[in-house]
């Protein structure tokens, strides 16, 4: 993973020397901008053999706060960007008192470095832009439920690489300082690992490959500051 995050950034860097930069302009339009994921609103990419991990079932939509951070080096209305996300979602369910009933409680970790290439469609106090990203994906959980039959124990792990269309808008507040409001569509190959445990075995061990579809109605509410 650490090996492929290098690339990713060799890359990052290569596009950005591909941009071309007249020498009349190459001071004021090579700018480079910081920002803060305050807000996101997505759904859970993560998949088990079934279909749906235990503890998220329900498919869920979830809210994220300060869950990321991106990097963008414009050259005029053309910007070369990366950026890094993580999540956590936790979900507990208290234990009956009767251990027949069901229960279920798990952990989901999710991390996120993308790399891409974005373009403004017009240039203003609010302005849209179109983006395409390259993504790699790096899914845990760990869980257990009891449904029906008995008590089942899981632990997985997913890698996967994925591309991702987005649309933007950017309110521009100041010189330096903006917000960004964006939505993202991922489409991500993952390889899964499963150890898996139940009341009939204990420790199977399995992969699944599944390719995930994904929109993101808030994929990033942000501040930013260039310098």
């Amino acid at each position: 993973m650490r090996l492929i995050s290098t690339q990713f950034f060799c890359l990052f860097l290569t596009l950005g020397s591909l941009v071309h930069i007249t020498p009349g302009n190459a001071q004021t339009s090579q700018k480079n901008e910081i920002g803060v994921y305050f807000l996101s609103f997505q759904t859970s990419p993560f998949y088990d053999r079934y279909g749906r991990i235990p503890v998220l079932s329900e498919d869920k939509k979830i809210f994220n706060l300060l869950n990321g951070l991106t990097y963008k080096r414009y050259f005029d209305k053309h910007i070369v960007r990366a950026s890094f996300t993580a999540r956590n979602i936790t979900s507990i369910e208290t234990r009956p008192e009767n251990l027949q009933k069901n229960y279920k409680e798990g952990s989901y970790n999710e991390k996120i470095l993308k790399i891409g290439y974005e373009r403004n469609i017009c240039m203003g106090r609010i302005t849209p832009y179109l983006a395409v990203d390259v993504g790699l994906f790096h899914l845990t959980y760990s869980g257990r439920s009891r449904i029906i039959m008995g008590v089942s124990n899981y632990e997985l792990s997913g890698y996967g690489i994925g591309v991702s269309p987005a649309f933007g808008m950017k309110l521009k507040l100041a010189e330096n300082l903006s917000i960004n409001v964006e939505s993202c569509l991922d489409f991500a190959q993952i390889k899964y690992k499963h150890i898996e445990s139940s009341y009939t075995y204990q420790n199977a061990r399995f992969t699944t490959n599944i390719f995930h579809t994904t929109f993101n109605p808030l994929q990033k509410l942000s501040l930013n500051i260039k310098f």
